[in-house]
């Protein structure tokens, strides 16, 4: 029994201090958000949709401060090559996310009225 609880206990340590390293509090995401609209606006996504569709994009930060996607939450062909092209390997400020970290975000497409 004594086993258990420590290992619970431990268990509860580990996630939370997993977590607490996640955080990162001093960097200026703000800007880094307005830097990624930026590049997504330079075009326009061309594919008429039916309904808003809602895209989580990972992305990570390397070494020569560009932007790398991971992954596009998305079936659609057209809106991966969209995000990937308006995204991949494009100059971020060095203070504004940390080199070798993830971020994920959504990204709304809305259709045309």
């Amino acid at each position: 029994m004594k086993n258990l609880i420590a290992l619970v206990v431990v268990l509860v340590m580990s996630t939370t201090i997993m977590s607490a390293k996640n955080f990162n509090s001093a960097e200026d995401l703000p800007k880094a958000v307005k830097k990624v609209v930026k590049l997504l606006e330079a075009t326009r996504f061309d594919e008429e949709l039916e309904k808003e569709v809602v895209v989580k994009v990972d992305i990570k930060v390397n070494t020569a401060n560009e932007i790398v996607v991971l992954c596009v939450g998305t079936d659609k062909v057209n809106i991966r090559r969209f995000i990937a092209n308006n995204l991949n390997y494009k100059k971020i400020d060095a203070g504004q996310l940390k080199q070798g970290s993830e971020y994920s975000f959504y990204v709304t497409f809305k259709p045309n009225i």
